[in-house]
């Protein structure tokens, strides 16, 4: 089965380069198309710079398809989504005289 998504896709294609691997499915294993944690810095390193988010050799031992890495991924980007939204949030309320926040609890 083919890539679908974004991530999907680019994660194919970083390790397309990596490994020197014509085709890749979304369920192929990294390890059985002769990945090892010398390629998996390379591979780690270009997703870092892609998404800017911090992924680890334990992420990909864990996460070893396309389609497992990928939602590895997605779930990483949301979280920082969600980290500064709240960021920003506890600036606002930050920002608050007493008086404003106890009337937006009540």
């Amino acid at each position: 089965m083919a890539p679908v998504t974004p991530i999907e896709n680019e994660v194919a294609q970083v390790w397309q380069a990596v490994l020197n691997v014509e085709r890749i499915g979304l369920h192929d294993n990294y390890f059985e198309l002769g990945g090892h944690s010398l390629l998996a810095t390379r591979i780690l390193s270009r997703l870092r710079a892609m998404y800017g988010i911090e992924l680890t050799l334990q992420t990909l031992f864990e996460a070893p398809s396309v389609g497992e890495l990928a939602q590895s991924i997605t779930a990483m980007m949301a979280g920082q989504e969600d980290e500064a939204d709240l960021l920003a949030l506890m600036a606002e309320v930050q920002g608050l005289a007493a008086a404003e926040v106890a009337e937006l609890l009540t």
